[in-house]
């Protein structure tokens, strides 16, 4: 472990919210780590659970942690104020409730040095509470190269589908503030625009196609909450994330060989963002979201990528119900 004077080969960056139920489970994974210059930084994000208690038994083990206590604001605005006072050469954003293998920094940072590397993600298992698990990532010809070749290749695999998940991958810290990548605050889902902006800069990345880091999928993650409140935030954080994408859409249109699953992958968040504002139990509620996705022009945006008179015709329906909402 490193003594504080030195600089840590690489920052583990980690937001906590009432997670004391999977905590000891992480960390265990973490003190089984084969790499030995590691910098902890945990931030509770006003947890009302136990995780501070174990959070700090960890830190009287390990000198090299830092723990940050902040109101609630969530899980990116826990990251941006972890990131901003990481000291590591490379910097790794794991969740609190996952596990890693023993292996990964250790390989990742190696494959990293090795390579010269600003981004190297590993791939990944998912695994759900009824037992079934999937490989985060396709196995596609990549290594090594542009993200942007790898993030094609993966959509086309899997036709426009694709795991946008910041927790298996290694940056390099100094890559990552050059390039003045932060997290968006204020609402879920920003692991797409993240992931798939990190992947379109990164000109040196690499993949390390072995599962090292296992994400699980739960279901009281913030991610599949049901209620109104969350209902509309997801709807508000969709449109958010879909127009950040949109806005990559010319750089994609620039470096891929085609953007047609780039192109496939919008029009699917276009669905997404339809079923999630049929699922917004109040009308008053509904309402607004309608107005603000109608008031965005996200058709308008999303129309032209539609390929086919039937996607096409799929896509004004979609609008037109939108639209009746909004008034």
């Amino acid at each position: 472990m490193f003594d504080k004077i030195s600089k840590p080969l690489i920052s583990l960056v980690v937001p906590v919210f009432n997670a004391d139920k999977y905590l000891d489970s992480m960390l265990s994974g973490f003190e089984k780590q084969s790499i030995e210059n590691v910098e902890y930084i945990f931030v509770d994000d006003g947890s009302t659970d136990g995780s501070w208690l174990i959070l700090s038994a960890f830190k009287e083990r390990h000198p090299a942690t830092t723990l940050v206590k902040q109101e609630n604001k969530g899980a990116y605005a826990a990251r941006n104020a972890g990131m901003a006072i990481a000291n590591g050469k490379y910097i790794s954003f794991p969740d609190a409730d996952d596990l890693v293998d023993p292996e990964m920094f250790s390989k990742l940072c190696s494959f990293c040095e090795e390579n010269e590397l600003d981004v190297v993600t590993g791939n990944s298992l998912i695994l759900d509470e009824d037992g079934s698990r999937q490989v985060m990532y396709p196995s596609v010809d990549f290594t090594l190269g542009p993200g942007y070749e790898w993030y094609e290749k993966c959509l086309e695999k899997r036709s426009g589908g694709f795991w946008h998940c910041i927790c298996p991958s290694v940056y390099r810290l100094s890559w990552l503030k050059e390039n003045n990548f932060t997290f968006y605050e204020g609402f879920n889902g920003f692991d797409v625009p993240w992931t798939a902006s990190i992947l379109m800069k990164a000109e040196r990345f690499g993949f390390y196609d072995e599962n090292l880091y296992f994400y699980y999928r739960r279901q009281g993650s913030l991610s599949l909450a049901k209620s109104n409140k969350q209902k509309v935030r997801t709807v508000d954080s969709l449109l958010v994330s879909t127009n950040l994408l949109l806005n990559l859409r010319a750089d994609v249109a620039c470096k891929f060989s085609d953007s047609k699953f780039f192109d496939l992958l919008l029009i699917k968040r276009r669905q997404k963002l339809f079923h999630s504002l049929r699922e917004v139990d109040d009308r008053g509620d509904k309402k607004i979201c309608a107005k603000k996705i109608v008031n965005s022009r996200f058709f308008n945006k999303i129309y032209p990528l539609c390929s086919t008179g039937k996607e096409k015709l799929k896509h004004m329906l979609v609008y037109a119900w939108v639209l009746v909402l909004s008034l």
